[in-house]
């Protein structure tokens, strides 16, 4: 005889307590809430009763795949991008063309193909904004930067790698 278990319900409250705690914004530390929020999409992934009815509108694939990002177009080439983003650079000021100058060895990498090909999430742009010392309103122009470059997950990637001063 077979004996299955009934999984424990997930308490979103409990994961909206947890982020607040460890948010930046909020006197957390940035490297704990992204390493959270990983383990949030790493725990409820593919989970449809934990998905709260806009997630599960979003599209299938769970909560894993449903993270607020940059919209990103299909097939897009990272190199071009980057370009794009040095190149904006002159026009975007401070703070932000500082970032965007980081951006200048972010070269295509078979080892980042995935991280190439999906938009930057906003809590990759705003751990970056707390380690480049942004105000809440500069943060929420760095939010427009990222749009209107768009920046991918690796470009958000390798600026917090930079700030954090790690090798790529």
């Amino acid at each position: 005889m077979t004996h299955t278990t009934t999984p424990a319900p997930v308490d979103r409250s409990m994961w909206r307590r947890l982020l607040m705690l460890t948010h930046p914004d909020r006197g957390g530390d940035g490297e704990l809430f992204v390493w959270t929020r990983s383990l949030q999409e790493r725990v409820m992934g593919g989970c449809e009763a934990c998905l709260g009815p806009d997630q599960r509108a979003a599209g299938e694939g769970g909560f894993a795949e449903y993270a607020e990002r940059v919209d990103f177009p299909d097939y897009a080439d990272h190199d071009r991008i980057t370009s794009r983003a040095l190149h904006m650079a002159a026009d975007v000021g401070e703070p932000y063309a500082r970032l965007l100058e980081i951006l200048v060895g972010c070269i295509s990498s078979p080892t980042y193909h995935y991280q190439e090909r999906r938009g930057a999430s906003y809590r990759q742009l705003a751990y970056v904004a707390h380690l480049a010392g942004m105000s809440a309103d500069e943060r929420v122009g760095w939010y427009e930067v990222a749009r209107s470059v768009p920046l991918s997950q690796r470009h958000a990637s390798y600026l917090i790698e930079r700030l954090r001063g790690t090798a790529a």
